[in-house]
């Protein structure tokens, strides 16, 4: 792997996103190229996507609101609806430019997901090229949400998230009430690092668990910890809930 075909794959990724360069977790999704990869170039992302000719996004003030609304606009258009929580947090861990959505939500002049809906709509009116997201905000194209269980059946059904972890080459499944708090936990013990790579939403934690540890028990390493391909997490990221 050498230096300028980062660079090369640095520029193709960012002009695929409209001119904005990817997030290093992104990059790495979308090119196979990791950490470990450009780290004998670069002491850190952004210094990377400089050199590349990109300016790294950071999120302060009245422009970089605007960029923040801009991603917010292209994710809207992307899913067809205005996103959920769990869609932006989503799309923050899938690319770490992404705006911050407690963030985002924070800091609407109105106050919540009502008052940051209004402003992207305001944005995008004013801007050429998002009249599509105009109007998907001014219609709900989400279906309708099922009909709530009884009490009695909503207490049978306990939903957990079963979690893919990268740290090095290295990646770990398990599986949490609170997948992101067990993230965080196991961050502050681990030299390298943890990313998020996917969750799955399940009512069955353990036995969804369990199939990925049998799939994967011929690279299973130390504990949940296995030597996973591009192809086996890219198997993993296609389930959004079993």
């Amino acid at each position: 792997m050498d230096k300028q075909h980062i660079i090369n794959e640095i520029r193709r990724t960012a002009t695929a996103n409209g001119g904005l360069p990817p997030g290093r977790i992104r990059f790495f999704n979308e090119t196979g190229i990791r950490e470990t990869d450009w780290l004998k170039f670069w002491p850190r992302w952004s210094a990377a996507v400089e050199e590349a000719g990109f300016t790294p996004l950071i999120f302060q003030g009245k422009n970089d609101r605007l960029i923040a609304l801009r991603k917010l606009a292209e994710l809207t258009r992307k899913l067809g609806a205005f996103p959920t929580r769990w869609e932006l947090e989503l799309a923050r861990r899938e690319d770490s430019q992404f705006p911050n959505p407690s963030s985002l939500l924070r800091r609407t002049e109105n106050g919540g997901k009502d008052g940051l809906i209004e402003e992207l709509a305001q944005y995008c009116s004013a801007e050429v090229g998002y009249e599509d997201v105009v109007q998907i905000l001014g219609s709900d194209k989400r279906p309708e949400k099922k009909k709530a269980l009884p009490e009695e059946e909503k207490s049978k059904v306990q939903y957990a998230d079963v979690y893919l972890l990268r740290s090095g080459n290295r990646y770990k499944i398990g599986f949490s009430i609170a997948a992101l708090s067990r993230a965080t936990a196991i961050n502050t013990s681990s030299p390298e690092g943890v990313q998020v790579v996917h969750i799955i939403r399940t009512d069955d934690p353990r036995g969804i668990e369990t199939y990925w540890h049998n799939r994967f028990a011929v690279k299973r390493g130390n504990g949940e910890w296995f030597a996973l391909s591009a192809a086996d997490v890219a198997a993993f990221k296609r389930r959004k809930f079993m």
